[in-house]
Formats: C-alpha cells, sequence, structure tokens
C-alpha cells in the first residue's frame, strides 16, 4: 500500500545522507595550508615540523590536544596530532572576525638509517576523516659534518712576548 509519510521520510534520509557524504569530503579544506618539513641536525638526529594557520573559531579545526606522536616503520615515518574543533562566540557587528593564526608542531625521531622516507603526518579530529600531509626526506649517512675542535691559544700569548722583545731591542738598537 502506498504511504506518503514513508516517501518523505525516506527523502530526508537520502538528503541527510548527502549532506553527511559532503561534509565527510568538504571537511578536511578546511585546514588545506598544512606542510611537512624534515631536516637533519649536525648529529644525525632528524626533526619533523607540520605548520599551518589554524581559525580557533572554525568548527571542523581548532587546535591540538597535546604533542604530537611518531612511530618509524621501515621507510615510514608516521606522526599523529590529535586535534579538536573550535568553538568562540560571534564578532560583535561591525567587526572583522579574528584572523587565523600560524600553528607549528615539531617531533624528532633520533638518528636514523641512511636512505629516503616517506613521512605522513595525519590530524586526527572527531567525527571527521583525519586532515594528512606527506612529504619524502632523505637521511644522509652518520653526522652531516664533524666538529673539528679549534686548536688552544697557547702560542698567542709567547706571539705576543715575542713580538714585544724584538719591538725593545729595535728601540735599543735605535737609541744608540
Amino acid at each position: 500500500m502506498f504511504n506518503p509519510a514513508r516517501i518523505i521520510g525516506l527523502r530526508r534520509a537520502r538528503v541527510a545522507g548527502l549532506f553527511l557524504g559532503l561534509y565527510c569530503v568538504a571537511a578536511p579544506a578546511f585546514a588545506a595550508n598544512e606542510q611537512v618539513t624534515a631536516h637533519q641536525s649536525l648529529d644525525g638526529q632528524v626533526h619533523v615540523t607540520l605548520t599551518g594557520m589554524v581559525d580557533g573559531c572554525n568548527p571542523m579545526f581548532g587546535g591540538f590536544n597535546g604533542p604530537p606522536s611518531g612511530s618509524v616503520v621501515g621507510n615510514q615515518v608516521l606522526i599523529s596530532s590529535p586535534g579538536y574543533g573550535g568553538e568562540c562566540a560571534p564578532p560583535p557587528p561591525n567587526q572583522p572576525p579574528n584572523p587565523p593564526s600560524p600553528y607549528t608542531q615539531k617531533i624528532t625521531f633520533g638518528v636514523l638509517p641512511p636512505g629516503t622516507y616517506d613521512i605522513e603526518w595525519q590530524i586526527t579530529l572527531p567525527w571527521m576523516q583525519p586532515i594528512v600531509t606527506t612529504t619524502q626526506f632523505n637521511v644522509l649517512a652518520a653526522p652531516l659534518q664533524t666538529p673539528v675542535p679549534l686548536p688552544a691559544n697557547r702560542f698567542g700569548l709567547g706571539l705576543m712576548l715575542g713580538v714585544l722583545g724584538v719591538g725593545v731591542l729595535f728601540l735599543r738598537r735605535a737609541g744608540r
């Protein structure tokens, strides 16, 4: 038997499903400015940094809940940062909203074996897909530079006394 209420309920469910799907696909676009960089310090340690801009009023991504955690599996570096949605009161009338502010998250992995590493940083957010940023990085063998110790300045005093002595002798001869 034909039931118009059932058809309207199905339509609402389809529309709600469509909006939920669009939300899940578009949600990572709210944080599309992330950049992952990696560098190797002189002692061989690998440091990975995530930078970007965050709008504290954005309900999708408002900041981080604590420091990142990471692991190295083969030549894959996996990093995860727990995030949260932002909340704030609307700005007063005729006032522009607060501009986005920059953020930085850092993690150090110590000395890694030489090779090319794929780095994947995920910002995990409640009720939505994680924001994923990737890059590649080449780890060089051992330390990049071996610090060369400078010799102690033992000869500075002797050189100064020698020049002073030659000057005194020169003045004595000139005085005769």
